[in-house]
């Protein structure tokens, strides 16, 4: 026979809010058709425009948030992937 656990049970009040909610809900709904990435290199793209996606943005020239240099840095890129024009060189 099992012994009855002394500890109160506690339920959690309807309007209580999880910590994970207060902290991410400020970023964008997740995209239901999967994150965007680059037909060229694999980067992760976000999308800065309607129909445009980029790679993340570095302090640094040339390079993305990681440190990555691909050739297709600055490119705008369509939701699958594929560079829409080639940025002129610096």
């Amino acid at each position: 026979m099992p012994i009855p656990s002394r500890r109160p049970v506690v339920e959690p009040a309807a309007s209580s809010t999880r910590a994970t909610d207060m902290i991410t809900n400020w970023l964008p709904a997740p995209d239901a058709r999967g994150p965007v990435t680059c037909d060229r290199c694999g980067c992760r793209l976000q999308q800065v425009g309607v129909e445009v996606w980029r790679h993340f943005p570095s302090t640094e020239s040339d390079q993305d948030a990681r440190g990555c240099r691909p050739v297709c840095v600055d490119d705008e890129h369509d939701r699958f992937g594929h560079v829409l024009e080639t940025a002129p060189l610096h």
